[in-house]
C-alpha cells in the first residue's frame, strides 16, 4: 500500500512540475465545431514567440471544398494580425491555417480571439473563436 501511495505522489509531483514548466497555450473551438484555434509558443531564432493556427475539424469530404478567405487575430477587440479585406482564396490543406505569427504572449486577463472566414461549396461562412488559456495541453 505504501508503494502505491509513493508512486502516486511521484506522479503528482511530476505532473505539477510539467505544468509549471510548460509554456502557456490558448485553445478555442468554433461554435459549429468545424474549427479549432490554438495559440502556442514557438522559437524563432533565439527568441520565444507565439504563433496561432486554425485546424479544420469538419469532415474530410467537406475539407476538399473549403477555401479560407480571411483570418484575423484580436486581443481585447484590437486587431493584432490580419486585414479587413480578404486575401486570395486558398485551399485547406492537411496542415493548419495560420492566423498570427511571431506575436507576444497575451496576458491572463486579455480577451483573445481569432476570426476565420471561408467558402464551403460556394457558400460564405465565418466564425469568431474565443481562445482560453488551457490548463492541460
Amino acid at each position: 500500500m505504501k508503494k502505491i501511495v509513493g508512486i502516486a505522489a511521484v506522479i503528482i509531483v511530476i505532473l505539477f512540475v510539467y505544468k509549471m514548466m510548460a509554456p502557456d497555450v490558448w485553445i478555442g473551438k468554433s461554435e459549429n465545431e468545424k474549427w479549432t484555434a490554438k495559440l502556442y509558443q514557438t522559437k524563432e531564432g533565439s527568441k520565444w514567440v507565439y504563433d496561432g493556427d486554425f485546424y479544420w475539424r469538419g469532415s474530410g469530404v467537406e475539407k476538399k471544398n473549403v477555401r479560407v478567405t480571411l483570418t484575423q487575430y484580436l486581443v481585447n477587440g484590437k486587431m493584432i494580425a490580419g486585414n479587413k479585406k480578404g486575401h486570395a482564396a486558398e485551399q485547406i490543406s492537411d496542415q493548419n491555417v495560420p492566423f498570427v505569427g511571431m506575436t507576444s504572449k497575451p496576458k491572463s486577463t486579455d480577451l483573445v480571439q481569432a476570426v476565420i472566414h471561408w467558402k464551403e461549396e460556394g457558400k460564405n461562412d465565418a466564425e469568431t473563436v474565443t481562445l482560453n488559456k488551457s490548463v492541460w495541453h
